[in-house]
């Protein structure tokens, strides 16, 4: 009985060390994304305070707020919390959104954004009106989005050939009056 406890102690003292690592990754986690926005954007207002980073730019806000709270029971649970936001959306170019327009109606309710933070991704979001993804996916995702990381030397063309196979996936035409 008295060793049962023991390990209880010791083991409840492990997941405490393990959770006090995770935060501390988390925080080394958010000071290089700071470190690479300072990098990107030239921020011309910056403020830390208690782990929360804000980055405000001409461009926009980025917001990185980690909030991690632990709780330990004694049946030996643990909860954590963690929230990255990154805002605003990257608006496409003009040359890109004409593309995207070619094929998709936006009225329909297309939507579409590129990131550039690691690869060129380009992302079409299809309303559930028009998806051929199950309920399952939905009900999970509350989305359909439809990504591809572009070739760097042929963005428009990438783009072009991204909105041509996602029509032909969803069976999209916008042009057809029976929407």
């Amino acid at each position: 009985m008295e060793n049962e406890k023991k390990e209880k102690n010791l083991s409840l003292r492990g997941l405490n060390k393990k959770v006090e690592e995770f935060i501390d990754e988390t925080r080394e986690t958010n000071r290089q994304v700071l470190e690479l926005l300072k990098a990107q954007s030239e921020p011309s207002v910056l403020s830390v305070t208690d782990g929360d980073i804000s980055v405000d730019t001409n461009k926009g806000t980025v917001t990185v707020t980690p909030t991690v709270t632990p709780t330990v029971t004694t049946s030996k649970q643990i909860h954590h919390t963690e929230t990255l936001e990154y805002q605003p959306k990257q608006m496409l170019q003009q040359e890109y959104q004409r593309i995207f327009e070619e094929y998709f109606d936006i009225n329909d309710g297309f939507e579409a954004e590129m990131d550039f933070s690691d690869k060129i991704t380009f992302t079409v979001m299809v309303p559930q009106k028009f998806s051929n993804a199950t309920s399952a996916h939905w009900d999970f995702y509350k989305s359909d989005k439809r990504m591809v990381a572009l070739p760097q030397g042929n963005i428009s063309g990438g783009i072009q050939d991204w909105c041509d196979k996602v029509c032909k996936n969803i069976h999209y035409n916008k042009n057809d009056v029976k929407k």
